[in-house]
Parts: C-alpha cells; structure tokens; sequence
C-alpha cells in the first residue's frame, strides 16, 4: 500500500495566537532595541538587558517552532508527525484505533504541559472525560483521536480527518 501524507493547517485560533504572539515579541524587541542601545548614557548593565530580554523574546518564538507539526504521514508501519525537530513515530502495531472527535471530548481540558496556541496545541493535556492525552494540533477541528494498546492516547488534526481514519483502517488491514 502507498505512503500517504495528511496536511495540518492552522485553525482560526492559532492564526489569531501565533500572529498575536509575533506582533508582541516584534513590538518588544524594537521597543528595547530603540530604547536600550540607543541611550546616550546606557551602562553595561543596561545594554546587557537589552540582550537578554531581545534574545528571550526570540527563544520565545523560536523554540516551540521545533515542536509543531507539520504535517502527518501513515505507512505500512507508522503514523507520523513531522515537525522542524525530530519527528514523533507511532509504530502501527501499538495502535488499538483511531476515530473521529468529538467537540464534547475535550470540554473542560487543561494544559498540563505545552503550548496551547502558539503554533497549535501541542503537548500534554488533561481533562475528566478522556484522562492525560498528547496533542499535536494546529486547528480545533477535523480532530482524530489514536488510542494505544497501553492506553495512552493521542490526538492529531489532519485537514481531512475522515481520510485519515479511512488510511488506517485500509493500513491495517492489508497487515
């Protein structure tokens, strides 16, 4: 069976979150750019502020690109998410299903750990109705939920969540 590669788009929210956040981090780093390098009095001390918090502005916008998907991919073998660091694998075999989610699967959810917007959801969350789960999402629909034979689940957001499911069925079966 051939390889099959999912898009993730951006949803509304993490268009809105992630522009948001690059507006304020570039409004901040001018800010101190201008005013702290440009100071006719600065001391050490203050331009070495200046450094500091116009290089954690960056870390800031930097680091959680690492993390976000990409895109995801199905083979014979595994799921996987791409990302611009190492990429997540989800060995086929470890897999009990993948279905569909629904909007009421997620009320009242808590980031344990992660980002919640910045470049999606990613990361680990919790709410009462599906336990501690890890998100790689860029959008809050058109989401699929993997649950694992160990009982840990996943949820993803491939633009066509339908296709997706209807891959790993086609995918497991032909095993």
């Amino acid at each position: 069976m051939e390889n099959r590669t999912f898009n993730c788009s951006w949803g509304r929210m993490t268009r809105w979150i992630t522009g948001g956040v690059f507006c304020l981090i570039l409004f901040l780093i001018v800010l101190f750019s201008v005013t702290g390098f440009s100071d006719p009095d600065k001391t050490i001390g203050k331009s070495l502020a200046c450094v500091v918090t116009v290089s954690v502005c960056l870390a800031v916008v930097v680091i959680p690109a690492f993390f976000a998907p990409l895109k995801y991919y199905m083979t014979s073998e595994k799921i996987g998410v791409s990302r611009l660091g190492r990429d997540i694998v989800i060995p086929l075999g470890d897999i009990e299903n993948v279905q569909i989610a629904q909007s009421a699967d997620f009320s009242g959810t808590l980031r344990v750990f992660g980002s919640g917007g910045l470049y999606g959801s990613i990361g680990l969350f919790w709410n009462k109705r599906m336990g501690s789960f890890r998100a790689y999402t860029t959008r809050n629909d058109s989401l699929v939920i993997i649950k694992m034979k160990v009982g840990k689940l996943i949820v993803l957001s491939p633009d066509d969540s339908e296709a997706f499911v209807q891959a790993f069925v086609s995918f497991r079966e032909a095993k």
